[in-house]
């Protein structure tokens, strides 16, 4: 029989503080710099960072985490630039300064952290936010051989553009191991996101705000993968999932994750989809009940004349006697 951690005296008190020193240790520090082409930020590797990542990484190995810091400076300042520059290419760019340093273009808007804690979360912004990720995640990675990952999609790393509605992605220190599948990747980047929403919106907020969410995505073949990651881990994993979840009450997550399993599990965000395509296809097809008309006389082979000729027709004879009634009078 398999014991939780969480449930041993003095251990459940334990994680949770080895959770928010977890979550408290930062490997990079960043500033603020105004150019000639707008504000930038600059992204420095810490002094340790290099240490704190490798025991991070020790620890998603002994927890069977499938993710892990960057530690080779080289290695991160190149995929931070190259994922920036992949997604923001439009109105935005990066680039390395030096050994440890990565430089990057301020993007306008808040993080959906802000607005989540400060009790503004709305459909339309996870619905900027799903629509975001859909298209992150149909992008080729060469560092995957396969379509590409965030590794740590929380609220904290998206950005929301207000006035063009628009969300975009930052922050590319954590990746995916390479063993996942594309699907399970994706997946693990739904749960980062809704572990988020999950603590931090109203009982009846939570539901909408996640299906909404989930919708614009759309992705539904996703959805039995991201079923299975519905769970609170036991053992070491509970340590990562605290920070995921910022501390919240692990009675909450899964009633809150089972509301939302059963509403997978019934269709909701399929059945949207399939509603979708079926207006959509609706709107295309060509009525069978109109025919083009033109103004003036109707044409030999028109339906109109045709109906007209026949009544015609039938008026032109004269019955030779009256019916004969089924019931005549006696």
């Amino acid at each position: 029989m398999s014991i939780s951690l969480a449930h041993v005296p003095g251990v459940g008190a334990l994680i949770h503080k080895m959770a928010a020193v977890l979550d408290s240790i930062k490997i990079n520090t960043l500033t603020q710099e105004h150019r000639d082409d707008g504000n930038w930020f600059i992204k420095r590797r810490n002094s340790c960072g290099r240490a704190i990542a490798k025991l991070a990484n020790f620890y998603f190995r002994m927890a069977r985490i499938p993710i892990h810091f960057w530690c080779g400076k080289k290695d991160w300042q190149r995929w931070e630039v190259k994922c920036f520059c992949m997604l923001n290419h439009d109105r935005f760019s990066a680039e390395p300064i030096g050994n440890d340093t990565v430089g990057i273009s301020q993007i306008p808007g808040k993080s959906l952290w802000v607005y989540l804690t400060e009790g503004k979360m709305s459909r339309k912004i996870v619905q900027a936010a799903g629509a975001e990720l859909r298209r992150a995640h149909g992008m080729w990675s060469d560092e995957f051989n396969g379509l590409w990952s965030h590794g740590d999609a929380s609220m904290s790393n998206c950005i929301y553009d207000e006035k063009a509605h628009r969300v975009r992605l930052i922050d590319f220190e954590i990746i995916h191991d390479k063993s996942l599948s594309a699907e399970q990747r994706h997946a693990d980047d739904l749960l980062v996101f809704l572990l988020d929403l999950v603590g931090y919106v109203s009982h009846r907020s939570w539901l909408p705000l996640a299906i909404s969410f989930l919708r614009s995505y759309n992705r539904p073949e996703i959805m039995d993968e991201l079923r299975r990651r519905l769970v609170v881990p036991r053992g070491l994993a509970r340590i990562w999932w605290n920070v995921r979840s910022n501390s919240v009450n692990c009675r909450k997550i899964r009633q809150r994750f089972g509301e939302l399993d059963r509403a997978i599990d019934r269709g909701l965000v399929a059945r949207h989809r399939a509603e979708a395509v079926d207006r959509d296809r609706q709107a295309r097809r060509v009525s069978i009940a109109c025919q083009v008309s033109t103004p003036g006389t109707p044409k030999l082979n028109s339906r109109k004349r045709r109906i007209s000729a026949s009544v015609n027709a039938a008026c032109a004879v004269s019955p030779s006697s009256f019916p004969t009634p089924m019931y005549a009078p006696s």
